[in-house]
C-alpha cells in the first residue's frame, strides 16, 4: 500500500521525475484513448462518415494512396509550403525581433500594432488572401507567414530584451560598436 502511494504521490507531484516506463505507459494509454474514441465516435455513427471517417476507412485510404504514389506527393507538397511559410516568415522575423527587442524606438511603435494582430485567427484572413493573392501555392505560403510571423516576432523580441546588460556592456569595454553588439553579442545570446 505505501508503495502506491508512493508511485501515485510521484505521479501528482508537480515537476517529479516519473520512471521512462511510465511515461511511455501514460503516452500509450492517451493514444489508446484518442483511437478509441475516434473509433466509438465513427463506428457508432455519432458522427456522420462524412465529417469523421472510421479508422478502417482512414487505414484503407491510406494504404491505396501510399500504393499508387498520391500520398507521398501530397504530403511532399504539404510540407513544401509549411517550409517555405515558416523560412519567409523567419527571415523578416529573425532581424525585426532583434530590433524590436534591442532598440525602444522601434518596439514602440510596432508592439501595439504586432500585440492586436497576433491574437486575430488566421482561418479569418484566408478570404482576403484569396482575393489579394488568389488561390495557389502563393495563397497558403501567406496563410502559414501570417500564423507563424507574428508569434516569431514577439518570442525574438522578448528573447533579445532579455540578454544580459552585462554582456553589452563587456563588449562596449572590449570595444564592440553598438552596431556589433545587436549582431555579435545579441543574437548569439539570444538564441
Amino acid at each position: 500500500m505505501a508503495q502506491r502511494r508512493t508511485a501515485w504521490t510521484r505521479l501528482t507531484t508537480p515537476f517529479a521525475n516519473i520512471p521512462a516506463s511510465t511515461a511511455t505507459t501514460l503516452a500509450l494509454a492517451m493514444w489508446i484513448a484518442v483511437i478509441g474514441g475516434w473509433a466509438l465516435l465513427s463506428y457508432g455513427r455519432v458522427v456522420p462518415n462524412m465529417f469523421l471517417p472510421t479508422p478502417g476507412t482512414v487505414l484503407q485510404t491510406a494504404y491505396r494512396m501510399s500504393l499508387d504514389g498520391s500520398l507521398f506527393y501530397h504530403t511532399f507538397t504539404s510540407a513544401k509550403v509549411v517550409i517555405l511559410g515558416f523560412i519567409v516568415s523567419s527571415v523578416i522575423a529573425v532581424p525585426l525581433g532583434l530590433w524590436m527587442g534591442t532598440y525602444r524606438a522601434v518596439q514602440a511603435p510596432l508592439e501595439p500594432l504586432v500585440n492586436f494582430i497576433r491574437y486575430l485567427p488566421v482561418t479569418s484572413f484566408v478570404p482576403l488572401f484569396i482575393l489579394w493573392i488568389g488561390i495557389g501555392i502563393e495563397q497558403r505560403i501567406a496563410v502559414i507567414f501570417f500564423g507563424t510571423f507574428f508569434q516569431q516576432l514577439v518570442m525574438i523580441s522578448d528573447c533579445a530584451r532579455s540578454v544580459s546588460r552585462d554582456l553589452v556592456n563587456a563588449s562596449y569595454t572590449l570595444g564592440t560598436k553598438r552596431s556589433e553588439a545587436v549582431w555579435h553579442v545579441i543574437f548569439p545570446a539570444a538564441l
